[in-house]
């Protein structure tokens, strides 16, 4: 099995045997210790906005370009939230972004061309994802195949089918109710956003005040340790692999809602970006594991820079670029914090 993070033994005793919540750490304040590593990424989103709006006044700081970066993130935010599950559970689903890709493309294939109602076909493309989050629990958990592996080789199987329901063609000409759902807005936001903000709200929840999600944490923090204590670590892994995949046929349909349209190369672009903001996310608001508050500012960070970088003129080539460096320095940071509570 590979895992996708470690941390220190009274982590894993506190996830496993304190389910309830009961024995959290206390609130980190100002003068603490806690309170920068948990913080510094709210105070460096600051900097960044405030940056961009000295340089670009006239565009940056306005409710116009506030939405534009919200919407960017909509699709992103709902696949990061996904791959959280098997994150936290110590695994990696690298299949999240072809899957979203083909749920987008099943939903635009029976809505657009079999011509199924809108609502079973939004429904069977996000049941898909669920599916695909069984057959990689199914190769992670009975076939103990490495979850890199196993969900990098499905992610690329679905890149085929996609490519083969498709016919590697752009699927458009969707009934009107798909885009009408992408064009709905509340105060000029659109709609998505606010579902998307809902679906944080949702897991942010589960993974830190449920039984439920402290036992999916002590699985990722010390499986072994959790097996012995009772916890059911075979379930709650196939838990986190089919509520990826139904997170990331959520965001598939999204994706479809807001283009307007499915194409057969969208999913991959997104791998890059999910793992980023994870991984960035694990060094805030609860530092050394991956937590929903910390991934949400992430993607926050990510967009503003990128935003703020192409209001300045930044060349295309700029944001893969940005988001790889995001992604290296969160992976080094959460690397210099385990080794350091490994000498406590």
């Amino acid at each position: 099995m590979s895992h996708a993070g470690d941390a220190a033994t009274n982590d894993q005793a506190l996830a496993v045997t304190d389910p309830s919540g009961s024995g959290a750490r206390p609130r980190a304040r100002r003068g603490s210790p806690d309170f920068w590593p948990k913080y510094t990424l709210v105070f460096v989103l600051l900097l960044v906005v405030l940056i961009f709006s000295v340089a670009k006044p006239e565009t940056f700081p306005t409710y116009t370009n506030l939405v534009s970066i919200l919407s960017s993130q909509t699709v992103l935010l709902t696949l990061a939230l996904g791959a959280l599950f098997p994150l936290v559970a110590g695994e990696f689903d690298l299949s999240v972004g072809f899957a979203l890709g083909f749920t987008a493309m099943v939903l635009a294939v029976l809505a657009g061309q079999e011509g199924v109602p809108l609502v079973p076909a939004i429904l069977i493309a996000i049941v898909a994802g669920g599916v695909i989050g069984g057959v990689n629990a199914f190769l992670v958990i009975r076939l103990r195949v490495n979850a890199f592996i196993a969900t990098l080789a499905s992610g690329t199987v679905l890149q085929g089918l996609t490519l083969w329901i498709s016919g590697g063609q752009v699927a458009a000409n969707l009934p009107d109710g798909i885009s009408e759902i992408g064009r709905t807005r509340i105060a000029d936001m659109p709609v998505l956003v606010f579902v998307a903000g809902l679906l944080a709200i949702v897991v942010g929840l589960v993974l830190a005040k449920t039984a439920w999600g402290r036992y999916l944490y002590a699985t990722g923090l010390g499986r072994e340790a959790a097996r012995l204590s009772g916890v059911k670590t075979g379930v709650l892994l196939a838990a986190a692999f089919i509520l990826s995949g139904l997170m990331a046929g959520v965001a598939g349909v999204m994706q479809t809602a807001i283009l307007g349209a499915a194409n057969p190369d969208v999913g991959a672009q997104y791998l890059l970006p999910v793992f980023a903001a994870g991984f960035l996310g694990a060094t805030a608001i609860r530092p050394g594991r991956f937590n929903v508050g910390g991934t949400v500012l992430a993607l926050l960070l990510l967009a503003v820079g990128i935003a703020g970088l192409t209001q300045l003129g930044a060349p295309l080539w700029v944001s893969p670029v940005f988001n790889g460096l995001a992604l290296i320095i969160a992976v080094a940071l959460a690397v210099r914090r385990r080794d350091a509570l490994s000498k406590l």
